[in-house]
């Protein structure tokens, strides 16, 4: 699934949206989210490009976040194991020789 959001969007209007994209996810019984990316461009009130840069001076290319308290797996549920009828030959035989 992808989702592409275009256009020029404040802070406030980004987190809404995806705010509400997330609780119409949850209404269709979406529970996980795997593999989700996000890219973007910074600007300022005047529209010029800002770069973040961290304490070593250079540029941040990006962030990983790591969840660290992913949920837990859900098992399904086995079937329960029916034993099969057994047969006794002796049986078998003796009702085939009846007929």
């Amino acid at each position: 699934m992808r989702v592409k959001f275009e256009g020029r969007w404040t802070r406030e209007q980004l987190i809404n949206s995806l705010c509400r994209l997330m609780d119409e996810m949850g209404d269709d019984g979406i529970e996980y989210l795997t593999g989700v990316n996000l890219y973007f461009h910074i600007e300022d009130s005047e529209f010029s490009a800002i770069e973040l840069v961290g304490e070593n001076e250079l540029p941040i290319a990006g962030f990983t976040i790591k969840n660290l308290s992913a949920p837990k797996k859900t098992r399904k549920r086995r079937k329960p194991k029916i034993a099969a009828p057994v047969v006794d030959i002796a049986d078998f035989k003796r009702r085939k020789d009846r007929a």
